[in-house]
């Protein structure tokens, strides 16, 4: 790929080797002329050659990152795999996904279409798999409930990284947020701070067939919400910070509340679902809520979720 590319997709992995081959068997189809590919890997050397091997197109990288114990770092690895596939991307527009989507056919013609009309952040819908069971919908439920079709095309308040794409210009205006890690809810408040509107494109909807270990799930939240909560700690005014230490005993309420009308309001037919799952997303909740309350309550600080500088984007 000697001339610089119109797209960049980038593809954070941490599913397995085979899981990251059929993402990448969905995304090729569709890439045609102008578009890179690029997937960051957990996996090991030998995994690579064979992925390099099998797709000789894309530019497969391996994580960057020593082994570690410690679970903060652990559970939040797929944000910096996504920094790093950032830092070698070449394109002007940025994609970014995850290996565990599938793409619909129309998936990238529907973001590049978006961003012809000025729109610097495109998102798109995530539905559950077609064949997602009780659990993988629990999961579902608790990481991408917000962007369940149908969605309609207009401004919007949450893009996901698993389905987001970026201009580059405006990823340049501020890369000392995502520099080191990629949490796309820290990246769209910089950029909204800077009138930048985030847009939902739904046509451009992916599938998610996310699949962890019930343990590791609940670690992952936890996770996830423990930095949030150090996250909104580090930005809030003593008053807002007092605000959200109040409310604290809220946020599970108000997380089943906002799954259950997202149900309701968009996907009623499937509402048996939430209920068989229901223990399974209630315990998933209670992990992200408590993990929101330590950060809150000033149990550590983002920083402690992520290394030092891993690039430089130019």
């Amino acid at each position: 790929m000697s001339n610089q590319p119109d797209i960049s997709v980038v593809v954070a992995s941490f599913c397995g080797e085979a899981t990251l081959a059929r993402c990448l068997g969905r995304i090729l189809v569709q890439a045609g002329d102008g578009v890179e590919v690029i997937a960051v890997t957990q996996e090991d050397e030998s995994a690579r050659q064979r992925l390099s091997q099998k797709f000789p197109s894309v530019l497969i990288l391996g994580s960057q990152e020593e082994k570690t114990e410690d679970p903060r770092l652990i559970e939040t690895r797929v944000f910096r795999l996504r920094s790093q596939g950032v830092h070698a991307a070449r394109g002007s527009l940025i994609v970014l996904t995850e290996d565990h989507i599938i793409t619909n056919p129309l998936w990238l013609q529907s973001i590049r279409k978006a961003h012809e009309v000025e729109h610097l952040v495109v998102g798109g819908p995530v539905d559950p798999g077609e064949t997602a069971g009780i659990y993988v919908w629990a999961l579902y439920l608790c990481e991408y409930v917000q962007l369940i079709r149908p969605m309609p095309a207009g401004p919007a308040a949450y893009v996901s990284g698993v389905n987001a794409s970026y201009r580059r210009e405006s990823l340049l205006q501020c890369q000392d947020v995502w520099r080191e890690a990629f949490f796309e809810n820290e990246v769209n408040d910089a950029l909204q701070a800077q009138a930048h509107q985030l847009w939902l494109a739904p046509d451009a909807w992916i599938e998610s067939e996310l699949l962890f270990p019930f343990k590791k799930a609940r670690s992952h939240l936890h996770t996830g919400g423990w930095r949030f909560g150090c996250y909104r700690r580090e930005k809030s005014t003593g008053a807002e910070l007092l605000k959200w230490r109040l409310t604290l005993p809220l946020v599970p309420l108000f997380h089943l509340w906002r799954i259950a009308k997202v149900m309701v309001t968009r996907r009623p037919r499937c509402l048996p679902k939430l209920l068989f799952g229901f223990p399974i997303v209630l315990t998933l909740v209670l992990a992200w809520s408590w993990g929101e309350a330590r950060g809150l309550l000033g149990s550590g600080k983002t920083s402690d979720f992520g290394p030092k500088e891993t690039g430089q984007f130019s």
